[in-house]
């Protein structure tokens, strides 16, 4: 399984209620949601020798509204350095929390992964 599949698939499988997005999220999408993409995956920059630690670095975008954006970001910090089949280890950071005009009823964070692919 690639890294992108397996790391997507994780995602659905540990956050309930939230929907899971390759690159952006849909306008119609329902909130919770996340978009996952990728920032840097260092294991493509070796241009010759020995690979070594094959991290990659992902950027998660979280839209909820309001009220539950914190329940949205404690879903997300709980896959933070565990180990799964597809993984050695994850690392979640919480990078951002964006302000919001008192009428918007949407908030966006944003989260730095980064990981370490078996």
């Amino acid at each position: 399984m690639n890294t992108t599949t397996a790391l997507i698939s994780l995602f659905k499988t540990s956050l309930t209620d939230i929907g899971v997005w390759g690159g952006t999220i849909p306008e119609n999408a329902d909130v919770p949601a996340i978009a996952v993409y990728n920032v840097a995956f260092a294991n493509d920059r070796v241009l010759s020798g020995k690979k070594t630690k094959r991290v990659s670095t992902w950027r998660i975008t979280l839209v909820d509204t309001t009220q539950n954006l914190q329940n949205s970001i404690d879903q997300i910090e709980s896959i933070d350095n565990i180990v799964t089949d597809d993984f050695n280890r994850i690392w979640v950071e919480l990078s951002l929390i964006e302000p919001k005009a008192l009428t918007e009823p949407h908030q966006r964070a944003f989260f730095d992964i980064t990981i370490y692919p078996k």
